[in-house]
C-alpha cells in the first residue's frame, strides 16, 4: 500500500491536468467523462486501504502521530481540491455545450 500522501497527490494531479487542457482549448467532453469514470474506479480500489489507514488499526506504532495527522490533512485537502476542480470542469462543459448550441 502506498502512503496516503501519494494518494492525495494522485487525486489532485488528475483534475489539474484536465483543467490545464480546458484552459489551453483542448477541451473534450469525452475526456472529462472518461476521467471521472477512471477516478471512480481508482477510488474504489484505494478506498478500503485509505479507510484502514485512517482508522487507528492502520497506524503502526513506529509512525509519529504528527505524521499521521499531516497525512490525514493532506488526504482531506487533496480530495477536496479534486472535488472542486471536477465541479469547475462540469461547469466548463456546460458552458462549452451552451456555446456550441447557440453558435
Amino acid at each position: 500500500m502506498l502512503p496516503v500522501s501519494n494518494w492525495w497527490s494522485l487525486c489532485f494531479l488528475y483534475p489539474c491536468i484536465i483543467s490545464v487542457l480546458v484552459i489551453k482549448g483542448q477541451f473534450k467532453g469525452v475526456l472529462i467523462i472518461a476521467g471521472i469514470i477512471i477516478t471512480l474506479i481508482c477510488a474504489g480500489f484505494i478506498l478500503p486501504d485509505v479507510i484502514y489507514w485512517l482508522s487507528d488499526d492502520g497506524v503502526s506504532p513506529n509512525i509519529d502521530r504528527n505524521e499521521v495527522m499531516l497525512g490525514r490533512v493532506k488526504l482531506f485537502f487533496g480530495l477536496l481540491a479534486s472535488f472542486v476542480l471536477q465541479l469547475v470542469l462540469f461547469y466548463e462543459l456546460k458552458k462549452y455545450r451552451d456555446l456550441e448550441k447557440h453558435g
